[in-house]
């Protein structure tokens, strides 16, 4: 799973930031180092006091001075007359007389010189720092990151990071708008395109192709729903006109068998047109349809076909309104299929039952037919596919156009067992 891309710009911006800062502060070190540095005082007389605090004198009543193996530092102890007392293997070099006391830049040492009263009496202490060394450039480092550049350095860098944040956030905001724009283009509204209004200019190429290639499949999306209308349409004329000319058989029972043909034939025709009307359907804000109306309405207008295939038709739980967002016309169309398709798989002197539910708002159809194998309950609403379950014959497209419908109102259909122990469609609504 790929991350997220404000998080990896954010990073990355925070590694900048810390580069950039780091480099800066020992830039700055650097350049205090380099000889215009201030000279570090601090050190120099810790030195000179723990040269001083060293000194005392032995059991044998000499001076004796003890320091640390890892002192770091050159140092020399004189007595006042000049005489060496102490000095390390490289003493300090000598301070110009008649300087007593101060500090004094040579070569790549700095020294620091004393003369203070001590266990052994009054001497003259000098004590060297390398600046170059590991002791005077790792003190002054250390007291320049201390005093100076960390209470700087750290809230500048989280200053950084914060507006850095936020700059990115705000930088994103129009991927972000874009991505809602894209999530409301849906076949009912493929008119609809990225806005270009107010993009930034480097994301301007992307919204135009974009558009382009949406404008490229709106109308390879309208060419296919035009040529099924016109082709549904073409063929209405030729099945009516070979309908009447059935009546002019002679032989009755080969002409009932072509008028079923014919029957199926003007139903595909019919059913190639919802499908070219559906693509276009959208469900208003302000539609609501009644589901308990709707149930009564459509068990009365197939009560006829139920009849004269000895079914019958039931509705329950349609006493109270159920109110729904949705489409009259077109929610009647589906639950019609679902009945005409449970009295196409139920036996004779079955009854299919259109049941109305309240919370959640649901519709259901139910028969007692074979019902629906597990198998194949996830292929039933794909277009022209048909399980021939009763031996009639069928286009395939009843289903599919329910789901369509079903789709387009935010619902969705549910395939069961009837109690009675054929199937059950359940269209479930959004409470």
């Amino acid at each position: 799973m790929n991350g997220s891309l404000q998080f990896r710009l954010a990073w990355r911006l925070a590694l900048v930031f810390v580069a950039v800062i780091l480099a800066t502060s020992f830039a700055i070190l650097l350049h205090r180092g380099s000889g215009n540095a201030d000279i570090p005082r601090d050190e120099l007389m810790e030195a000179i006091d723990q040269v001083r605090a060293g000194l005392s004198f032995g059991a044998d009543g000499k001076p004796r001075l003890d320091l640390p193996a890892d002192s770091g530092f050159a140092y020399a102890v004189d007595a006042p007359d000049g005489r060496a007392v102490f000095a390390s293997v490289k003493p300090p070099p000598a301070v110009p007389a008649p300087w007593s006391i101060g500090f004094l830049r040579q070569g790549d040492q700095t020294v620091g010189y004393r003369e203070i009263a001590s266990p052994i009496g009054p001497v003259k202490i000098r004590v060297a720092i390398d600046i170059r060394g590991a002791q005077g450039w790792l003190a002054v480092l250390g007291r320049e990151l201390d005093e100076e550049l960390l209470p700087v350095m750290l809230p500048t860098l989280l200053a950084g990071l914060v507006i850095g944040a936020l700059t990115l956030r705000d930088g994103l905001r129009p991927l972000q708008r874009l991505a809602r724009a894209a999530a409301g283009i849906a076949p009912a509204v493929s008119e609809r395109r990225l806005p270009l209004a107010d993009m930034p200019r480097e994301l301007t190429p992307l919204v135009r192709a974009i558009n382009a290639a949406l404008d490229r499949l709106d109308q390879g999306f309208r060419a296919q729903r035009d040529f099924t209308a016109d082709a549904a349409h073409q063929l209405r004329t030729p099945l009516a006109i070979l309908a009447a000319h059935l009546d002019t058989l002679g032989d009755r029972a080969v002409a009932a068998s072509l008028r079923e043909d014919v029957a199926r034939m003007s139903r595909l025709v019919e059913q190639l047109l919802q499908v070219a009307e559906l693509e276009a359907l959208t469900v208003q804000p302000t539609e609501q349809t009644d589901l308990s109306a709707l149930a009564l309405e459509v068990a009365e207008a197939v009560a006829p076909v139920a009849l004269a295939r000895r079914r019958d038709i039931a509705v329950t739980g349609a006493s109270m309104p159920v109110p729904v967002h949705g489409n009259h016309d077109s929610l009647h169309q589906a639950l019609r299929n679902l009945v005409e398709n449970a009295l196409s798989h139920t036996g004779e002197g079955t009854t299919v039952e259109i049941a109305v539910q309240s919370r959640p708002p649901a519709l259901s159809v139910s028969d007692q037919g074979p019902g629906v194998p597990a198998a194949d309950r996830d292929k039933l609403f794909e277009r022209f596919w048909r399980a021939d379950r009763s031996g009639e014959r069928g286009a395939g497209l009843g289903l599919a156009i329910v789901q369509r419908i079903a789709a387009a109102h935010g619902a969705r259909i549910e395939v069961g067992d009837a109690a009675a122990g054929g199937a059950k469609f359940t269209i479930l609504f959004a409470d």
